[in-house]
């Protein structure tokens, strides 16, 4: 009982101190719809067309330490396309940042500046592969895979200006999501089959007016049958006036043979037509190291406008694939728009 009271003190304790600080609740909701035509339809599934839903709830919590210290935390529910309660919402930007100056140290999922972007798709919405062009493919060009942000992690974030050099350490790569801390936390059947996976990345713009880089590298280690992966990515952006040009380059490797690996290299150029609409277009390649001859490079192209209507934006987005995922005659063209709001 007594240790029941002392508990329960200490949770009350908490309570007041975490009143006393500055709590913010924002979301976002966006609905898009897509129509994608493959040439070749007796490869997989034909033309399809569907809606899709982007729907999240932030929590956040910022203040100060009694020791001098600052501190930031919070945590989303995400319930895109399908998803439930149950099904989603399980590590979406989860974290607890300690602050001492210009470092932060982080205990996160989700949070960490991330190898997992596409700078380059500047007007257009969603990654720069063409998802599902054929079937339920994802296409060859490089995006989430490999990707340390996504798990569990222990970070440290070093503040330079406006630039921002981040080291992290997974230890177990997206096997800790449905974790409970009083119940199940030593079962070991995750934790046997799951890798470790390190992070180190650069952001920020180095002291240039309109310029942002990311360099990064993404290393998960290889454990039992699962291979080990190493990501790296080059990329810029630089704003001037009207004028925004991109680009990146991302090397995927997989147990160090190159039938594994992936390079894709991308450049996007968008100009504000005026204060409300915007223009752009993104031209990217995407190969695998050793291709078969049935096998080539994966041509994408994106065409896109974006419209500030002020609490909504709308933007519509058209991409022309060629050999989709590598493979020579599997062509296809999507168009869609995405309507967001933010609240």
């Amino acid at each position: 009982m007594k240790k029941l009271l002392a508990t329960t003190a200490l949770v009350s304790l908490v309570a007041v101190s975490a009143a006393n600080a500055e709590t913010k609740i924002s979301g976002n909701l966006a609905i898009s719809y897509m129509a994608s035509s493959e040439d070749l339809t007796s490869a997989s599934t034909g033309s399809w067309n569907a809606f899709g839903k982007e729907t999240q709830i932030n929590i956040s919590n910022s203040g100060d330490l009694n020791n001098g210290m600052k501190y930031a935390a919070g945590f989303s529910w995400e319930l895109d396309g399908g998803e439930t309660m149950a099904t989603g919402a399980g590590n979406e930007n989860v974290y607890i940042d300690l602050i001492a100056g210009s470092t932060t140290f982080s205990l996160s999922a989700d949070h960490i500046p991330t190898i997992n972007q596409n700078p380059t798709n500047l007007v257009g919405f969603g990654y720069v592969r063409g998802e599902g062009a054929t079937g339920t493919s994802t296409g060859l060009y490089t995006a989430n895979q490999g990707e340390v942000g996504s798990s569990y992690s222990f970070a440290v974030m070093q503040k330079f200006g406006g630039t921002t050099l981040t080291a992290a350490y997974a230890p177990h790569v997206g096997a800790d999501a449905n974790r409970d801390i009083f119940n199940g936390n030593n079962a070991t059947s995750n934790y046997n089959t799951a890798s470790s996976a390190t992070s180190i990345n650069l952001t920020g713009d180095l002291g240039v007016p309109g310029l942002n880089v990311f360099v990064g590298r993404d290393q998960q280690a290889k454990q039992n049958t699962t291979a080990e992966i190493t990501r790296t990515k080059y990329a810029a952006t630089y704003k001037s006036g009207k004028f925004t040009v991109a680009a990146e380059r991302d090397v995927y490797d997989a147990d160090k043979t190159s039938a594994n690996e992936i390079t894709s290299q991308s450049v996007g150029v968008a100009y504000a037509v005026s204060d409300t609409v915007s223009v752009g277009a993104t031209m990217a390649t995407a190969e695998r190291g050793a291709n078969s001859s049935s096998q080539g490079e994966e041509k994408t192209t994106i065409v896109a406008v974006g419209y500030n209507l002020g609490a909504v934006s709308l933007q519509v987005m058209a991409k022309d694939i060629n050999d989709h995922n590598g493979t020579i005659g599997y062509d296809a063209q999507q168009v869609g728009f995405y309507l967001g709001t933010k609240f």
